[in-house]
């Protein structure tokens, strides 16, 4: 996922050294389509979609969002498709979905890998006969362009509500104490079998006692 404030940093770093913000182009891709899938128009910038952070986590519906709201997320579009290959965003029963749902990420044409190398269970997991792959990642359409969200495994899911790891990680970092980029958030599974949140922070501070008190925080 793409995150807007450090492409916000990186160009008020580099603007004095002639750096353009439209030079910035957001794109999709991996590996297994030999890198490319979807890039955006050239020369127009980061374009964000902001959406309501509540309906997205609650109804994984990525609804618009007023400029100035406090329960807002924003996300970067990623373009559209590249000539000959197709996205489409699915639900868990495969259906696809409209725009502005959020769901798992399938991609298909010319350039998807045919396997990985001597590994057919691998390949058989992601890869569908009909070429379609499945990659693991989630997010919604809009106006035909592709918005990645994160990635389906990182997914937290508490009390049937979705919480993706980068937004406990961001705000986690946000204290003073603790190291900047340095914040995991995952989840484990208690005795019951129910998934509970965990971070992982690396401290600025060393005196034990008041490294306690941030776990309160």
């Amino acid at each position: 996922m793409i995150q807007p404030k450090v492409l916000d940093r990186f160009a008020e770093i580099f603007g004095p050294y002639g750096f353009r913000r439209e030079a910035f182009v957001p794109s999709y891709g991996m590996a297994e389509t030999a890198l490319a899938i979807s890039f955006a128009p050239l020369n127009t910038g980061v374009e964000l979609d902001r959406v309501d952070r509540q309906r997205l986590a609650e109804c994984g519906e990525a609804a618009p969002a007023p400029a100035d709201a406090s329960n807002a997320r924003d996300f970067v579009l990623c373009g559209k498709p590249l000539s000959g290959h197709k996205i489409e965003v699915r639900d868990e029963a495969g259906r696809v979905l409209p725009e502005r749902r959020l769901g798992r990420v399938f991609v298909s044409g010319p350039s998807i890998m045919v396997g990985y190398f001597q590994e057919p269970e691998a390949t058989a997991a992601v890869l569908q006969p009909d070429g379609w792959l499945d990659t693991g990642d989630l997010g919604y359409m809009t106006h035909g362009q592709i918005v990645i969200t994160g990635r389906s495994k990182d997914l937290i899911i508490i009390n049937g509500r979705n919480i993706w790891p980068q937004d406990i990680e961001h705000i986690v970092e946000r204290q003073p104490e603790l190291r900047h980029m340095d914040a995991a958030a995952f989840f484990v599974h208690d005795a019951q079998g129910e998934e509970v949140p965990v971070v992982v922070v690396q401290s600025n501070v060393i005196d034990a006692e008041q490294c306690l008190s941030l776990i309160h925080i």
